[in-house]
């Protein structure tokens, strides 16, 4: 059995042994032309984690010195080299990159404070990132600044050696690093984005993906400060069932004030009706048809809008997905929703930027979630209608007589008499 670290409060640090894995790259020619070869150096050592950026810059220097590359290779503040860290029980496919002080803080406090402690940490390194990265640094420094054109013109500089990644990839991944810095959010680890008029948009993973896309393929209506102009980004799109719930306030309030004297009357003889039938009740044939306020079976209930964010919020509380309202808005742009989830695609829901295991959890929860919402539906209905049991009429004691008045704001009142037996 492994170990893991004693329950009670949450460590802030953890000693743990590290594999380091850095891979050098060697050209060389074959008979069918040139050929690059792979050699992986594994060195292991320990080190003690913690989330700060200090600890984030010792071990980066930690796997410089262990290969004997930090006479040449420097790690400061201003450069670091992106790596992939594995923590168990993760597969090495699975591990994250970490390109960033606030990736590694995020990695520690959720996954490596947490982690078995007879269990390493593997951690995979490109020799190509390294050098790009101290390439990128004295090419600011020389130039006696660090402009986005100067760092751009010195990674284009080394994109033909980085065998690690493809230049379409490397490109994609320079503007959306750009972009996550523009709009990264104070509060939270999510992105905004603010237009011109002042309405704020929630940038979901594959929105990301999309507004970097479109720098990559230099549209010429696209910029850092201008998104695409595509459905996703469409205003129109993101904003309907907010204009029409305000038209419908609107359409409604004019409707109180003309018809305001009428609903009154109307109001108040239907409650005088309802206590003489209670003091006398008058026996009725039952109704040979439903009710027009009951709700339809569950075979005809129909989807609506606010279903997918209630849903959401359920799947977030109870289905374990994490951060799961984050994807409302991708999901209600493709038309997804919790009465047909289960029935798309993985891949479908996988390049909306929804992780796989996440995936997996919403479909599950879908048809569960689903099957109930007529009886939640019924039940709301009723609330609204009926009120709740405090507000519901009490039976009038006999030989009472009832006194209805209105008053008005200007001055004056309206009075209205019955009986009460």
């Amino acid at each position: 059995m492994v170990d893991t670290p004693a329950s009670g409060s949450e460590p802030n640090e953890i000693d743990l042994s590290v594999v380091a894995r850095l891979t050098f790259y060697k050209a060389g020619t074959t008979g069918k032309g040139k050929k690059q070869t792979k050699d992986i150096k594994v060195k292991t050592f320990n080190h003690n984690f913690s989330n700060s950026k200090d600890n984030y810059l010792e071990l980066l220097t930690a796997i410089l010195e262990k290969h004997h590359i930090d006479k040449k290779y420097k790690v400061t503040a201003r450069n670091v080299y992106p790596c992939k860290i594995q923590v168990h029980p993760a597969k090495q496919g699975d591990a994250p990159d970490v390109v960033n002080y606030e990736e590694y803080q995020d990695l520690v406090k959720n996954t490596i404070l947490s982690a078995p402690v007879g269990k390493p940490v593997v951690i995979f390194v490109e020799m190509p990132n390294i050098e790009k990265s101290a390439k990128r640094v004295k090419a600011s420094d020389n130039d006696g600044g660090s402009s986005s054109e100067d760092e751009d013109a010195a990674c284009d500089r080394d994109d033909n050696d980085n065998p690690g990644l493809s230049k379409e990839e490397y490109d994609l991944a320079k503007e959306r690093t750009k972009l996550e810095k523009k709009y990264q959010n104070d509060h939270d680890g999510g992105y905004t984005y603010i237009d011109a008029t002042g309405v704020s948009t929630p940038l979901t993973p594959f929105m990301m993906k999309e507004w970097a896309r479109a720098l990559v393929d230099k549209d010429k209506s696209v910029d850092i400060d201008n998104p695409p102009h595509t459905q996703t980004f469409d205003p129109a799109n993101r904003k309907s069932s907010l204009l029409t719930r305000k038209r419908s306030e609107s359409s409604g309030s004019t409707g109180t004030e003309v018809s305001s004297e009428t609903s009154t009357l109307a109001a108040l003889s239907g409650i005088i009706n309802s206590i003489a039938s209670l003091v006398h009740p008058v026996n009725q044939p039952l109704p040979s048809t439903p009710k027009k306020n009951q709700p339809d079976d569950h075979h005809t209930f129909k989807p609506s809008p606010s279903q997918l964010g209630r849903f959401l919020t359920h799947a977030e509380k109870d289905a374990g997905v994490k951060n799961a309202s984050r994807h409302e808005y991708a999901l209600a742009d493709e038309g997804y929703g919790p009465d047909i989830l289960h029935l798309v695609d993985d891949k479908a829901l996988c390049t909306l930027g929804i992780p796989a295991g996440d995936v997996l959890r919403l479909k599950q929860a879908a048809p569960l979630w689903w099957k109930a919402e007529p009886g939640r539906a019924l039940k709301r209905r009723h609330e609204v209608l009926e009120g709740s049991p405090a507000e519901k009429l009490q039976e009038t004691p006999p030989n009472k007589k009832m006194r209805f008045e209105k008053r008005y704001l200007e001055g004056g009142s309206w009075t209205l008499f019955g009986p009460g037996t």
